[in-house]
């Protein structure tokens, strides 16, 4: 079980950054106009430095409450959810317009 809870963080990791990373800054960039764009890029980045401090204190906190290996099992799941949603945003964007 501990080698199984210590592998799927990286596995969730590697599935996460690899394919959303290239996705989402394509799906950013049609989004957003480019008269905005930077503006838009600015507040992201503020939001995101926020988000660091806030997931590393949340982070201590799962840690610090349970099983170690409770904690990794949970933070491979929220990557594999990351991972997998827009899969199914996707797939359900092409079935509304296809039918």
């Amino acid at each position: 079980m501990s080698a199984l809870a210590f592998s799927l963080p990286a596995l969730s990791v590697q599935a996460d950054v690899g394919p959303s990373w290239s996705t989402e800054r394509s799906m950013f960039q049609r989004a957003v106009p480019d008269s905005v764009r930077g503006q838009v890029t600015g507040a992201r980045t503020a939001l995101c430095s926020l988000g660091f401090p806030l997931g590393s204190a949340a982070g201590g906190m799962l840690l610090a409450g349970s099983p170690l290996s409770t904690a990794a099992l949970l933070i491979a799941g929220a990557h594999l959810v990351v991972a997998v949603v827009p899969l199914f945003v996707s797939i359900a964007r092409r079935m509304a317009v296809s039918g």
